[in-house]
């Protein structure tokens, strides 16, 4: 069974997207086919990582964390622009 994905953007993430035209989309190109370049291991509540894309030829940033749950198969993505 492959595992659900919810995503779940911080205030600052979302007004940074709305700022700088970046959709939900954008950031899902990026967190599939992009490239990690910088991992924060020590970050809480949870590990995360900074991500770089490029989306119709724009270079976008994100930072994501993950939030494997220990009941079921749900990942989390904490995003922050």
């Amino acid at each position: 069974m492959a595992a659900e994905t919810r995503l779940v953007f911080r205030v600052h993430a979302l007004r940074r997207m709305f700022e700088r035209r970046i959709s939900v989309d954008d950031v899902l190109q990026v967190l599939g086919a992009g490239d990690v370049i910088e991992d924060y291991p020590e970050d809480l509540p949870y590990p995360s990582r900074l991500m770089l894309g490029r989306v119709k030829n724009r270079p976008i940033h994100v930072v994501a964390a993950d939030n494997q749950m220990d009941q079921g198969s749900h990942r989390h993505h904490r995003l922050r622009a």
